[in-house]
Formats: C-alpha cells, sequence, structure tokens
C-alpha cells in the first residue's frame, strides 16, 4: 500500500516538473523528440548517407612513409673495430654471454684468424689484387704480427678479417670512406665517431652504397697517404672533392693550397 503512494507521489513529482519547465523554456525542450536527432544515430542509414563521403576521404588520403632509422650496436671494448665485426658474426646473444670474459675470447678468436691467414695467405693475397688492393708479402706477415700484438686493430687487418668473416664493408667517417672488398656477398656498414666504432646488422643495399661512392669521398686504407700526388689530380677534381667535404674554396685559389688544404682534412678524418 505503501509503494503505490509513493509510486503515486512519484509521478505527480514529475508531471509537476514537466509541467514548470514548460511554463518558463521553451516548447517542448525536455521532451524526449527523437526524430531530431535521428540524422546522428549511428544506424543502417547514417553509414549508408556517408558511404560516398568516407570514399572521397580515402582517395584523398596520401600515404606518408616515414624511412626507416638505421640502427647501430657500439661495444663498450676499447678495441671496437674487433669488436663490431666479431658480434656482426657471432651475433648479441653469444656476446652477451661472455660477460667479463672478453679478453680471453679476443685472444682465442685472433688466434684463429692467424691460422687463417697462414693457410690461405696466397687466396687472400690474390683476393686483394683482384679488388685493386696491394698487400705484399712483408705486408701480410706484418699484418698477422699486428693482429696478435696491437691493442687496436689496424685498417689492414681489419681487411683480413673480412676475408676471415666472408664479407664485405664499408666504413664512413664525417664525410669519406673506406672500402673493404673480398668478393662476399652482403656488404656491412660501419661509421667511426669520435676514434670509435659501430656497425649495423642488416646488409647495405645496392643504393645506400652506390650514394656512399657517390656523395663521399674515398679513402683508400692501403696507401699511407689519403691522396695521390697532386699531379695525379686537375684543378676541376680537388674542387669536386672540397665539395664533399664541405671546405670553403676561395676564388683562384692555386692549385698547390687547394690541395694541401684537402689533404690536410682528409688526414684529420682518417685519424
Amino acid at each position: 500500500m505503501n509503494l503505490k503512494i509513493a509510486c503515486c507521489v512519484t509521478i505527480v513529482m514529475v508531471n509537476n516538473y514537466s509541467y514548470l519547465n514548460q511554463i518558463f523554456y521553451i516548447n517542448n525542450k525536455f521532451d524526449e523528440n527523437w526524430e531530431k536527432v535521428q540524422p546522428y544515430m549511428l544506424n543502417e542509414q547514417f553509414f549508408e548517407n556517408y558511404k560516398d563521403h568516407c570514399k572521397k576521404l580515402d582517395n584523398s588520403i596520401t600515404e606518408v612513409i616515414v624511412p626507416k632509422q638505421e640502427e647501430f650496436f657500439s661495444p663498450k671494448q676499447q678495441d671496437s673495430l674487433f669488436w663490431t665485426i666479431y658480434v656482426l658474426h657471432h651475433g648479441m646473444n653469444h656476446y652477451m654471454q661472455l660477460r667479463n670474459k672478453h679478453k680471453n675470447h679476443e685472444m682465442e678468436e685472433k688466434q684463429h684468424i692467424l691460422n687463417y691467414m697462414q693457410k690461405q695467405g696466397p687466396v687472400i693475397k690474390d683476393n686483394a689484387k683482384h679488388h685493386g688492393i696491394k698487400l705484399s708479402q712483408v705486408r701480410f706477415k706484418e699484418i698477422m704480427s699486428e693482429l696478435l700484438m696491437d691493442k687496436k686493430t689496424s685498417y689492414h687487418v681489419f681487411y683480413a678479417l673480412c676475408n676471415y668473416y666472408k664479407i664485405n664493408a664499408m666504413i664512413t667517417m664525417d664525410k669519406c670512406y673506406m672500402n673493404f672488398q673480398t668478393g662476399a656477398e652482403n656488404t656491412y656498414k660501419f661509421i667511426k665517431q669520435k676514434g670509435h666504432f659501430e656497425v649495423n646488422f642488416e646488409p647495405m643495399k645496392k643504393e645506400d652504397i652506390l650514394h656512399i661512392q657517390e656523395q663521399y669521398v674515398i679513402l683508400p686504407f692501403e696507401q699511407e697517404k689519403p691522396l695521390k700526388g697532386m699531379t695525379s689530380y686537375k684543378v676541376s677534381d680537388l674542387e669536386q672533392i672540397s665539395s664533399k667535404l664541405d671546405l670553403h674554396v676561395e676564388d683562384k685559389m692555386k692549385k698547390q693550397d687547394l690541395y694541401s688544404m684537402i689533404l690536410q682534412k682528409l688526414v684529420e678524418i682518417q685519424n
């Protein structure tokens, strides 16, 4: 009985509230007029009306391709050039498992490489000759000695490592690059920054190799000097090299001065 009375009171209150609102506000403001909002309901008719509009939007959208950023591995060891190519070959999992025994594994690996060089010396030298790299018997013996004795890997030793691990390599430094060709299938990019080396584990694409060859200045690692004699170049050749190096060339600059400026810059980059 009490429930019936409460319901009646509630209905009366709601009706009175609605009635008062109709007096003080615009007619039907608080009434549920669903016909007014029907065009905005997510029903079948809504999607049918906007189907053509959505098609126009799809056609106007242009796909934006964000170039993938290169990722490089940077070893913590002092001889970073050796450890970049070591980890490239053996993988990160193997590298992480070495923990604090890096020096022992480095000596073991270098002993394996030395054995390989002793057995495959003629093959390595013929391979170097085929790719325009001068590698005399005397220099070859020096490389084997450097491999075990020197604390840091030289570029000549690195070429021997490329043969051992069967890769091609390009080392970029500033606006220059070194090319280590062994005839392998894949070429990998190494970079030198502030004396430290890093490596990208992904093989280089042909267009990336071509870009470096066209836009960078090559530094032949097997030569003592980064440039040939001055008579080997025309003034236009030196101007082109200086442009790649972003060097300021003064008007009517003498060939000797231009050559000296480039040589000084290349020596700085190489060291």
